[in-house]
């Protein structure tokens, strides 16, 4: 899905990274090692949010697979 934003937050809550998904909705983020949480953000015409993710990002580390799903509505 393009276009949808995703927030990295920090464990106080402040916003470290934010992007948008690629049309094939593919998203990236370059990250501190650290621990931190995924929020996806609403998306008009979706039924309701994606939830949030915990990540741990630790050195080393170039790729950090992570799945989030948005409901559609289409059953």
């Amino acid at each position: 899905m393009e276009g949808a934003v995703l927030l990295v937050v920090d464990l106080a809550g402040a916003e470290v990274a934010r992007a948008a998904s690629a049309a094939d909705g593919t998203f990236a983020f370059r990250l501190q090692p650290g621990d931190y949480r995924l929020v996806p953000q609403p998306r008009e015409g979706l039924m309701g949010t994606a939830q949030p993710v915990e990540l741990r990002v630790r050195a080393g580390i170039s790729l950090l697979p992570v799945r989030v799903t948005y409901d559609t509505g289409i059953r």
